[in-house]
């Protein structure tokens, strides 16, 4: 079936999805355990003021990761789990940026989703 076949008037959507910041601290909890797994792979894991809008970054020559020290420890955890899918091999070498940031934010859903806590990702190493 083609689209625009079955009789039903198209609907206009938005690209863009709904953005809203996150804020908050109900999950500080689970920052220092994702800083334990990204030491096992070799990262430093840092805060500082970042210019410009990234929130945060992941240097694979130097192997750090530098989130927004100002933001909310919940758009830091954010932060640091889109931040260490790049530092498992997600880069802008083998993937468009575009590419690349579809499967790290992707990422971000996953513990959700399943259920899986950030935690026994480090003690798994």
């Amino acid at each position: 079936m083609r689209l625009g076949t079955s009789g039903l008037a198209a609907a206009q959507v938005p690209l863009d999805p709904p953005c809203e910041p996150l804020t908050g601290d109900s999950h500080a909890h689970l920052i220092p355990p994702l800083v334990a797994f990204a030491g096992s792979l070799g990262y430093s894991v840092s805060s500082d003021s970042i210019r410009g809008r990234a929130r945060g970054f992941c240097d694979t020559k130097a192997k750090r990761i530098v989130v927004e020290a100002s933001s909310p420890s919940n758009r830091r955890l954010r932060t640091l789990i889109h931040e260490t899918a790049h530092a498992l091999g997600i880069d802008y070498r083998e993937y468009s940026r575009a590419q690349a940031d579809v499967i790290v934010d992707s990422v971000i859903f996953w513990p959700g989703r399943r259920r899986l806590r950030l935690g026994a990702w480090a003690e798994r190493g």
